[in-house]
């Protein structure tokens, strides 16, 4: 099931995407399903080592369909790339301006955005315009927030890695910043669009880092401490402010979602979910997607 397709194929589905054919690109998987099921491939490759990551696993959870066309069949998503390579930038920025021993200044920051920037994200020049005025507001309060709030020992863009050899998995990804003071470390993950009214005891990427630390992936980062977990949202810091600890049963409930998504995938199982709510944002319900009419969305 973690087999990509092949090369010509995907040329062939994308010159039929290009013309809007979507009957011929359903046409194409479905002939490549078949030949797959005649060749006799193995459809559980149990010992298989997956590679996941938190992205991986929730985009699976929420469609195990939009998981295959995006990570293993890698089809290009549609949307446009500047909310995403805003996204990109504001990240960079916030990496380098807390960098050991730097000063925290807006001058600084305005500096840093200067040399994050990169136009190439943006089709239009007014609308590079715009989110460049956006960018540059939210990262000046970002600097009045941050004197407010001051990190303690910060440790910007900490990658982690960490295996759950019962079954066969790797995580792999990538802590905005971990800060540490006598409370103990403070997990802190950037966000740059509106803020979640998702309570953070749900959030599954921060509930995986806390499990990475507690299972050692950072090795100078005693894995006893206490762990608290922080949202940062650029655009509106003043919801920022809430902290949470998972507790173990909370770690294991999170973890056992791992177990679920790498079941799934070793058998197959990449069935559409549909949802209002998801399907209205997936890039794929307009041209790969056989259930998304049914759904009625």
């Amino acid at each position: 099931p973690t087999e990509t397709l092949p090369g010509e194929l995907v040329d062939r589905v994308q010159s039929a995407l290009k013309q809007g054919d979507v009957t011929a690109v359903r046409h194409l998987l479905d002939e490549w399903e078949r030949t797959r099921a005649i060749s006799g491939k193995p459809a559980e490759p149990d010992q298989q080592e997956l590679f996941l990551s938190a992205t991986k696993i929730e985009t699976y959870l929420t469609c195990p369909l939009k998981y295959r066309l995006q990570f293993i069949d890698q089809f290009p998503e549609k949307k446009s790339q500047a909310r995403m390579g805003f996204g990109t930038i504001i990240h960079r920025v916030l990496e380098q301006f807390h960098s050991p021993g730097s000063e925290l200044t807006e001058e600084r920051i305005l500096t840093l955005l200067d040399q994050a920037w990169d136009s190439r994200y943006f089709e239009y020049r007014i609308r590079e315009e715009e989110f460049r005025r956006q960018a540059e507001t939210y990262l000046k309060s970002y600097v009045q927030w941050v004197a407010a709030n001051p990190p303690s020992r910060p440790r910007p863009e900490v990658k982690v890695t960490f295996a759950l050899p019962d079954i066969n998995v790797k995580i792999t990804g990538k802590i905005d910043r971990i800060d540490q003071d006598e409370e103990g470390l403070r997990i802190v993950d950037y966000k740059t669009g509106n803020p979640s009214r998702e309570p953070l005891k749900k959030n599954f990427q921060l509930a995986l880092y806390t499990a990475a630390i507690r299972r050692g992936a950072i090795p100078d980062l005693p894995a006893d401490q206490p762990i608290r977990v922080q949202l940062i949202f650029v655009k509106d810091l003043a919801a920022s402010e809430d902290e949470y600890r998972f507790s173990p049963t909370e770690l294991a409930e999170q973890l056992d979602r791992v177990t679920q998504t790498a079941a799934g995938i070793r058998q197959g199982n990449f069935q559409p979910k549909p949802s209002r709510h998801h399907c209205s944002y997936c890039d794929y319900k307009d041209f790969l997607c056989p259930e998304f009419e049914s759904d009625g969305s």
